[in-house]
């Protein structure tokens, strides 16, 4: 409660002192932002603050970022900034992210290039690279229950017969031949094969039903 209320105060003076050392990262833009707010400075004493323009930048929302704007590490703090809020950070402890861009920690505001802050960053990569890597698995995952095309996919013509047993991480392979697709094959994330779905091949005592499926286990189909 009162780091919150530490934080209140060290946001207010950073708005009243005129949003110093703000980090932001900017697109040029004919858009003028207007923001009213009321805060308390560090006597407790409401005032209005009234920022009529932004005139040399406005924050772009992250959704809307993209490598053509910003660098990677331009864009993991521009993310810091819009998660404005007290967290919990495991080596470093509970932090305060405010909304210019620092990070405090113990009453400290810290910002770029500080080490506290980029234990922080780093922080926030590794959880949005973990997300990205759940979503990635997941999407696979759905694709081969539901016998779809991975999102990276590959359709073989003959002279193609065979299917390899590597491929792409998280993808799918179709094989072709005269009559049309034979057979469909996933690959796991590290590229192995991970499962086939059979449309058709030789059934002479008539014991194959089409589609079907089979697992492939540590290099071998069974």
């Amino acid at each position: 409660m009162v780091l919150k209320k530490l934080m209140g105060a060290l946001l207010s003076l950073s708005l009243i002192a005129g949003v110093a050392g703000v980090q932001v990262y900017a697109e040029a833009s004919n858009v003028i932002v207007g923001v009213e707010q009321s805060v308390t400075d560090a006597t407790n004493t409401e005032q209005e603050v009234t920022m009529d323009t932004y005139e040399d930048f406005y924050v772009i929302p992250v959704d809307e970022l993209s490598n053509d704007y910003l660098s990677e590490d331009q864009l993991a703090e521009s993310k810091i900034a819009w998660a404005a809020g007290v967290y919990f950070i495991p080596g470093v402890g509970e932090v305060a992210l405010l909304a210019t861009g620092g990070v405090v920690v113990l009453g400290v505001t810290y910002y770029a290039g500080s080490a506290v802050y980029n234990k922080v960053k780093a922080y926030f990569t590794s959880k949005d690279a973990a997300a990205a890597e759940a979503a990635a698995e997941k999407a696979y995952e759905d694709a081969k229950k539901n016998g779809t095309k991975a999102g990276t996919h590959t359709d073989k013509y003959p002279p193609f017969n065979k299917l390899g047993t590597q491929g792409k991480p998280r993808s799918s392979e179709d094989l072709y031949d005269s009559k049309g697709l034979k057979q469909r094959r996933y690959y796991d994330k590290n590229g192995n094969a991970d499962e086939d779905i059979d449309y058709d091949h030789s059934n002479g005592d008539g014991t194959h039903t089409f589609p079907h499926r089979h697992k492939w286990i540590n290099g071998r189909r069974f």
